[in-house]
């Protein structure tokens, strides 16, 4: 069963659950069934529908389904620390040369690509840093530590429209992120 397929069930069966309590708690609460003032059973009747549905209400459109990734290879994993080592102890060019090799083996890891923009700044490559950030926000829009890097970046270069822009899409796609 493919997983669209299971939510789409799943949101089904909720729907057909919400149904069943709502129609038990017409029931319960009924003129027939209720020994109180009946301002006081309509009032409760109200609010025990209000709560049922604030309580059991599903729909797919709040949902986000993510597609899963493959884990990265022994070797790309290998090479990451190595470069990771190397970014530690400051030697740059070393630690871009084993990114490079990681992203080789892993070209789709937007964390690889991430890591390279971070040392491509500290050694001064600003314009391959912006280039290669916006190309990975171009295959993976919503990953947040690339945006952030970006907007970080155009903020440095006084592109403060720019900049705005990309933190209110962080914003929009991660509500808590305050960074």
């Amino acid at each position: 069963m493919s997983s669209e397929s299971f939510l789409e069930k799943l949101f089904e069966n909720a729907r057909i659950e919400r149904s069943r309590l709502n129609t038990h708690l017409f029931q319960v609460f009924s003129r027939e069934n209720c020994f109180c003032f009946p301002q006081f059973c309509q009032i409760l009747r109200y609010y025990l529908l209000f709560l049922s549905l604030f309580a059991f209400s599903c729909t797919p459109n709040q949902t986000i389904v993510q597609r899963e990734r493959a884990d990265p290879s022994d070797e790309a994993y290998y090479l990451y620390i190595l470069g990771y080592n190397a970014e530690r102890e400051g030697r740059w060019e070393d630690a871009l040369t084993y990114y490079n090799q990681a992203i080789d083996l892993d070209p789709s890891s937007p964390y690889l690509k991430t890591q390279i923009v971070s040392v491509l700044l500290r050694t001064g490559k600003v314009k391959e840093a912006v280039s290669l950030v916006e190309d990975i926000i171009r295959t993976e829009p919503d990953y947040i530590p690339a945006l952030m890097l970006l907007g970080e970046l155009y903020n440095s270069q006084k592109k403060f429209e720019e900049s705005i822009r990309i933190y209110e899409k962080v914003l929009e796609i991660q509500p808590a992120h305050q960074d």
